[in-house]
């Protein structure tokens, strides 16, 4: 039996969700925001935007490969220490009751990994969630 959160190939991927009451345009502009992006990221600088390179407190390499506005950011994802990039993905989905912001991060190297980042990315939403109130004024 293949553990929780490992693919075939034998990476392995996490997602987390959160809905909050805002139409999805609102939506991507607060994930778009520097405070947002600060806050999820742990980047000063950074911006969604194709091309566009950063790197977070932990000195993790990124750079956005491709922004669908008001749906999707696809960014490259590589800390120190590992062989390969995985890809994280922030994802706008509407939902019955608001809106859900979605991360979804796949190709991590193994199951530590991806707690470490289950874990952190959870908090990232939460975190999210107290920053901004709501619904936006």
């Amino acid at each position: 039996m293949t553990p929780v959160g490992q693919t075939a190939d034998g990476k392995w991927q996490l997602g987390v969700r959160r809905t909050f009451p805002l139409e999805p345009n609102e939506a991507w502009v607060m994930l778009a925001s520097p405070t947002a992006l600060r806050t999820l990221l742990g980047a000063d600088g950074a911006v969604l935007e194709a091309g566009r390179t950063f790197t977070d407190g932990e000195h993790t390499q990124c750079e956005v490969r491709s922004v669908t506005p008001n749906q999707v950011a696809r960014i490259s994802w590589r800390p120190p220490g590992w062989e390969a990039t995985s890809v994280l993905q922030l994802r706008i989905i509407s939902a019955a009751t608001g809106t859900t912001i979605a991360i979804h991060h796949e190709g991590l190297p193994d199951q530590p990994s991806r707690q470490r980042l289950l874990e952190r990315w959870t908090a990232a939403l939460d975190r999210l969630g107290e920053t901004f109130p709501y619904p936006p004024s």
